[in-house]
């Protein structure tokens, strides 16, 4: 159960990467730093919101790595940073997490993150769930500023 859990839970991190790395190809530096209005985040701010959420779940609830979020910053920030050294920052946690997941052996071990109570399942649960969420709003802001159809599922039969 465990094993399958993790296969699980790898594949919509990698489908998840996919369609960031897709979409943020074709944003701009300015795209990136483009915000439809003050209560919405530029797709910059998704990505360095992502890589916080996902450094301070993973790196330092489960990896034991020293708390460094300035969660607020993530979307406070309106430039100063370039499309590639954002998704480098990003790829760079999500991969330490999939390292990460091949040894999560242990998934009822309570987990204090965020002053939330929950599991090292609950902590990979919400990774996939949270960066999903934000993979989706991504996807919708680059389809939005450059029409296109993303083939995100190659040859699958979707029905």
């Amino acid at each position: 159960m465990i094993e399958e859990f993790k296969q699980q839970i790898k594949f919509y991190l990698d489908e998840n990467e996919t369609k960031i790395k897709l979409v943020w190809e074709d944003l701009s530096e300015d795209d990136i730093w483009r915000r439809p209005n003050e209560t919405t985040l530029a797709p910059a701010n998704q990505l360095i919101h992502l890589t916080g959420n996902m450094r301070q779940w993973v790196l330092t609830s489960l990896g034991g790595q020293p708390e460094v979020r300035a969660r607020d910053e993530e979307f406070a920030i309106r430039g100063g940073r370039t499309k590639a050294d954002i998704l480098d920052a990003f790829l760079e946690v999500l991969a330490f997490a999939k390292t990460y997941l091949q040894d999560a052996d242990n998934l009822l071990r309570p987990i204090t993150v965020q002053g939330h109570q929950t599991s090292e399942l609950g902590v990979w649960i919400h990774m996939a769930e949270h960066l999903s969420y934000h993979t989706g709003q991504l996807v919708f802001f680059a389809k939005q500023l450059h029409p296109k159809q993303y083939d995100f599922y190659g040859d699958w039969d979707l029905g």
